[in-house]
């Protein structure tokens, strides 16, 4: 059912967009014993391909710019032996303004690689961003991101957006005690190198990944709400 909008879910196929209730939505999920959400996907191909084979999760890729999803998009709703899938949905957002149809529903949120402001608010641990984040996670769930930037190849980005050196104290440090605030346990922080990156099915870190030698940033944290509630 297409609607006009206002404060729906602004889903893509291809070129077209829909729009879609909290009712519609919740339908549309009920079939799956999990959901995962990738907030900056990009051209959704890292949903795409995990939900290929985990079909019995729901996969929802989150972008701003709706041009980057048209070939995805289309994608899933071709044939099943012509890529087609059921479990995915790509969704027009900005990672400040998430859908309120997606509250209390991700098992897991994915971040890859993520540029610009959305890096820069993640990086500096601001609560806009964390408090969608958690807003959008069930009672219990996990957060994954995969970060990278170095002095040594992006030094005017660093230079713009304001941010610190990356490292592993600067975790520790600095974000974890920010991201605790907010319900959020840093539990793992890693750095990976551009092996670990060939698996991950994103098209940004392919390109890294065969690209210079770098570290990547992995880090892997969980989410309780339940406090919040007390």
């Amino acid at each position: 059912m297409v609607h006009n909008g206002g404060d729906r879910l602004e889903a893509v196929r291809g070129k077209k967009t829909f729009y879609v209730t909290v009712e519609e939505f919740k339908d549309i999920v009920s079939f799956y014993s999990s959901i995962e959400v990738e907030i900056g996907t990009g051209n959704g191909k890292f949903v795409y391909e995990l939900a290929k084979n985990q079909p019995k999760t729901f996969f929802i890729g989150i972008d701003a710019d709706k041009s980057s999803l048209v070939e995805y998009s289309r994608k899933i709703y071709r044939k099943p032996e012509r890529g087609g899938l059921p479990n995915v949905l790509y969704v027009v957002s900005s990672a400040e303004n998430l859908p309120i149809e997606l509250d209390t529903t991700a098992d897991t949120i994915w971040v890859i690689l993520p540029w610009g402001v959305l890096l820069q608010k993640l990086i500096m641990g601001e609560k806009s961003i964390l408090k969608n984040i958690v807003r959008i996670s069930r009672l219990k769930g996990i957060l994954k991101m995969f970060i990278s930037y170095d002095l040594k190849y992006e030094p005017v980005e660093m230079e713009k957006l304001g941010l610190p050196e990356l490292t592993v104290n600067y975790v520790d440090e600095e974000l974890a005690p920010l991201y605790k605030s907010e319900q959020i346990m840093i539990t793992r922080r890693e750095f990976v190198d551009n092996e670990a990156m060939k698996e991950v099915s994103s098209t940004w870190a392919k390109r890294l990944a065969f690209g210079r030698n770098r570290e990547t940033l992995f880090i892997t944290a969980e989410i309780d709400k339940k406090e919040m509630l007390l």
